[in-house]
């Protein structure tokens, strides 16, 4: 686990690890719980490769945001006609700017066309960095997890096992002050971690029905 002093600079140092081992050829992803943190992820893993140049050339504005040839994008909708599946990951190979479309290479080497009702739908998203429920399934080399003080057992479990190689886990430590991003020590994440959300909701569920039961 890895503590930094900011929230800001867990971000900054999370990307800049994602990057390096990236720069290795390891297949790597970033993971979060809440969605406003995988946009940010996704924003800065973006920035940081458009000043390298590893993304260029013309750019499609959608309402998910922009893209051009290299950037990494998952599909959100089944549109099986086209062989795109919910959760299909690949990169953008072309972009066709008078028919507002774009082809991708999926990780299983195929070229899909990705047309303009998808794009403006919504239905594709930067995948630099995902949700834990977007990770349900998926495998890498590295992992690199955004903590959180809403942490449970099954989301903890779901992101801190998709490296295949090893699973980092960067937090904001306990002395930031005034912040945003809720802080954790480490009797923090293990609470966390240790929390059920299954076991949560049915325990809420009951007491609610509890309340309700006339006398």
């Amino acid at each position: 686990m890895r503590e930094l002093p900011t929230a800001d600079a867990a971000r900054a140092e999370l990307v800049a690890s994602w990057s390096a081992a990236r720069d290795t050829g390891a297949h790597t992803t970033m993971v979060a719980l809440r969605r406003s943190d995988v946009v940010d992820l996704n924003a800065r893993a973006r920035r940081m490769l458009q000043e390298r140049g590893d993304i260029g050339g013309p750019e499609l504005v959608t309402p998910t945001g922009r893209f051009a040839v290299g950037d990494s994008v998952m599909a959100s909708r089944n549109r099986r006609q086209l062989g795109l599946i919910n959760g299909t990951i690949g990169e953008v190979v072309h972009i066709d700017t008078r028919a507002a479309a774009l082809t991708i290479r999926t990780t299983d080497a195929r070229q899909l066309l990705v047309p303009t009702d998808y794009l403006a739908d919504g239905h594709l998203a930067h995948a630099y960095a995902i949700s834990i429920h977007k990770a349900q399934g998926m495998t890498c080399d590295v992992s690199f997890v955004l903590g959180d003080d809403q942490l449970y057992l099954e989301a903890g479990y779901t992101a801190l096992s998709r490296g295949r190689q090893r699973n980092e886990l960067f937090v904001v430590a306990a002395t930031e002050p005034d912040c945003d991003t809720a802080t954790l020590d480490d009797n923090d994440i293990v609470a966390a971690l240790s929390r059920s959300r299954a076991q949560t909701l049915a325990t809420d569920l009951q007491r609610r029905k509890t309340i309700g039961v006339e006398l």
